[in-house]
């Protein structure tokens, strides 16, 4: 009887570590591989003890809040080297529902390698500085996992030290680093080249294997990469998905999975799928109650308040996760219930402390409820938290100048455009702040600077400057400065009666008061007209080659050139174009705001066009244009327009700017000069995939969907037609593309790769 408890306790300790769950992020690291790389060897080390997601999982793994409109993702919400950072292990270990989270940063110094582990499980978040010598990088590995094993409460692994990233080893880490980024076909074409020099390692034809069966061909093993990874594939199968995450999550019993089968059924608006995963989520751990707040927001269902309430109870009551906090006030700033995210981000600031995002947002909420101590306060922790960020400066000299201490004010904007060279509000805050403590020339030199930065007026700089009026009644300069603003605006009147206002408050030797004369007087004249020079041209694509006649879906850029006899023109100009048939009725219309230079007496427009619409007829149109600025001046030309039958794909190309190269010289396959035989254009395109065949027999795996579907690389490029071109062509144009050059054996063996799709499918997330 002893033996037989002997052996149960052995197997109830078996099932325990088992049961563990451990996820290991990538790495940050100068050398992106050898980030990869170590956080692979330390998740591989615990295979058979606990379950393990990868580095190659675990950024893809984490999951979005659904909102008006889409999905916030996590990762950019707090930026992704927040991820690798001193809250990031508490954050991935409370979003994902794993016992234990891993992550952290390698530096490479002179000595060596020291990797900042951060790691987090039941008992808390901690750092652990490692250290490794030059010639051994892999110690990282060793060290890591050790620290790994005691979190997880097993024996320490045995783990091989030599890493060696310059061979075969190296192209596996590059292969696990672009699944991680969301490109499965890329890494799978890699692990493809990999196999052909030689046998995989049994981890990459694994994660050879998982991909294939991701990507059409095969079976995988590992449901919860092959899940993360069907949501990078080119054309999202959302049923698919779901598939594959609740396989996931019979196999690893991570409840993360309940939260992304819920967000891909509410992406295909299966509320009553959606509904029941986020309420399993919700049962099973916090981030699944503050992700189904987000859900029940988005979707006009009762219970937001009451699961971010629960959440936020929870953190009170000394249980406190970061992430579902996180999401919290995520699911709380999308409901507009500012007090319930004060409260989240306050728990989040105390439970992630070294996280500059609460920070960030409960300055802007300061701002918000006029509250600039309490934003100001906000944001020193901000600044001290991540110095570097221009914003956070901008925002706390802001801040001082509410506050009414100017020198500090003055320090912090300058710090920002120490930082950001085109942080024009920055400038703007250091214009006010100079010109409200009496200092007009170097306030406007700072409010010059703004507008050269960003020509477009701030009328949030107009605003301050029209309050500072009355908040500083002594500083009749505040008067000059919003006069500069209203002229560099285009409001000529109020220019005027600033500049009258600054003589009134001012006596004779004040500074600028004879340039404020000068400006009452030319504002008080009729202002200069603004006029066309020279003729109305058209072209194919921006300043591409005058072809007329025009044909249908053809992006023709209208350029002409304005100018003024006056000292400028107006500084926003709204140019708008209609073609006009035979009857005056418009066929189509294009219209923009253009910024124009200070102090331009002559500036060319020719930036915005005016696409023919697919289904036009032949025939004579007229192309009328006007400019108006803001305070009434217009002029107004127009030219005619021949139009002749039917869409062309050379000349729609060419319009957009889309250029396709070469393989083997990289040379245009086409240009300008070919439109004379544009038909041609998909011979030339078809002899290009004759000539680099060979090249696709060795690069390309086999089709698995589409009109190719079995058939090699080389059999690809050997049998395509014309027509397959120009389908090729027709989906490329429905992408929208513009302005951009690629190989054109590459793009095409993407769409063959893709399942030869008719047109490209809206990503979902």
């Amino acid at each position: 009887m002893r033996r037989w408890l002997v052996v149960l306790t052995i197997l109830i300790s078996s099932a325990g570590a088992m049961a563990s769950s451990v996820v290991v992020y990538p790495f940050d690291s100068q050398d992106t591989l050898l980030g990869v790389a170590v956080a692979d060897r330390v998740a591989g080390a615990f295979e058979g003890r606990a379950t393990v997601v990868g580095p190659d999982v675990a950024p893809g793994l984490l999951p979005p809040l659904v909102a008006q409109g889409g999905f916030v993702n996590l990762v950019t919400l707090v930026g992704p080297s927040a991820m690798t950072g001193r809250s990031g292990a508490s954050i991935i270990r409370g979003a994902t529902g794993a016992d234990v989270a891993v992550t952290g940063s390698i530096a490479i110094t002179d000595q060596g390698y020291r990797l900042a582990l951060e790691i987090a499980s039941g008992a808390g978040s901690r750092r652990v500085s490692l250290d490794a010598p030059k010639t051994a990088p892999g110690v990282l590995a060793r060290e890591a996992a050790g620290v790994v094993a005691a979190a997880l409460g097993v024996a320490t692994p045995k783990v091989d030290t030599s890493l060696d990233i310059s061979g075969g080893f190296g192209q596996y880490a590059r292969a696990l680093a672009l699944v991680s980024a969301g490109l499965p076909q890329d890494a799978s074409n890699l692990l493809a080249q990999l196999a052909r020099q030689g046998p995989l390692t049994a981890r990459a034809q694994r994660l050879a294997d998982d991909l294939d069966a991701v990507l059409g061909n095969g079976r995988g093993k590992d449901p919860l990469r092959m899940a993360v990874a069907s949501l990078s594939v080119s054309q999202l199968d959302e049923a698919r998905s779901v598939e594959l995450f609740q396989k996931a999550l019979t196999a690893t019993g991570l409840p993360v999975a309940e939260v992304w089968i819920g967000a891909l059924d509410s992406n295909v608006n299966d509320k009553q799928g959606a509904t029941a995963a986020f309420d399993r989520a919700a049962g099973s751990y916090p981030f699944g109650r503050a992700a189904r707040a987000a859900y029940r927001n988005e979707r006009g269902i009762d219970g937001v308040s009451a699961d971010i309430d629960a959440v936020i109870a929870t953190s009170e009551g000394g249980a406190a996760d970061p992430a579902a906090l996180l999401a919290a006030s995520v699911a709380a700033q999308q409901a507009k219930l500012v007090e319930r995210e004060k409260r989240a981000l306050q728990g989040l600031s105390h439970a992630a402390p070294f996280l500059p995002y609460s920070f960030e947002r409960l300055s802007y909420i300061a701002f918000d409820q006029n509250e600039p101590l309490a934003a100001a306060e906000a944001l020193r922790v901000a600044v001290d938290l991540d110095p570097g960020n221009a914003l956070y400066w901008t925002n706390l000299g802001w801040s001082y100048y509410l506050l009414g201490f100017p020198d500090r004010s003055r320090q912090a904007s300058q710090k920002a455009l120490d930082l950001d060279a085109g942080q024009s509000i920055a400038a703007y805050n250091l214009g006010l702040v100079e010109v409200t403590t009496g200092h007009l020339e170097t306030g406007l030199s700072d409010y010059t600077t703004a507008l050269r930065i960003d020509p477009k007026v701030d009328q949030e700089a107009i605003h301050d400057l029209e309050r500072a009026r009355s908040r500083f009644p002594d500083q009749a300069g505040v008067h000059f400065a919003l006069a500069r603003l209203y002229e560099a605006d285009g409001q000529r009147t109020e220019a005027r009666k600033a500049y009258q206002a600054y003589l009134d408050a001012t006596v004779a030797g004040a500074p600028l008061r004879s340039e404020a004369q000068h400006r009452v007087a030319a504002l008080s004249a009729p202002p200069p007209p603004v006029e066309l020079k020279g003729p109305v041209k058209l072209t194919l694509g921006h300043r591409g080659p005058e072809a007329s006649p025009y044909h249908p879906g053809d992006p023709v850029y209208p350029s002409f050139e304005l100018s003024t006899p006056g000292d400028a023109l107006p500084r926003q100009v709204n140019v708008r174009y209609a073609l006009l048939g035979g009857d005056g009725v418009a066929v189509a219309t294009a219209s923009e705001q253009v910024s124009v230079p200070r102090n331009a007496v002559g500036f060319v427009v020719d930036g915005l066009a005016l696409t023919l619409p697919s289904g036009l007829s032949a025939g004579t149109f007229r192309l009328q244009l006007s400019a108006t600025s803001a305070d009434g001046r217009s002029v107004t030309a127009s030219t005619q327009v021949q139009v002749a039958d039917g869409p062309v794909v050379l000349r729609q190309l060419l319009g957009r700017g889309i250029g396709m190269t070469s393989l083997d010289t990289g040379a245009s396959l086409y240009g300008p000069a070919d439109l004379a035989h544009a038909g041609a254009l998909t011979d030339i395109l078809v002899q290009e995939l004759r000539a680099t065949a060979n090249e696709a027999e060795q690069a390309l795996p086999e089709a698995t969907a589409g009109r190719f579907k079995g058939l090699t690389g080389s059999q690809v490029f050997q049998r395509s037609t014309s027509q397959d071109v120009a389908d090729f062509l027709t989906y490329l144009l429905a992408s929208r593309a513009q302005d951009t050059s690629f190989t054109f054996v590459d793009a095409y063996a993407q769409w063959v790769l893709d399942g030869t799709p008719a047109r490209p499918k809206p990503s979902a997330h």
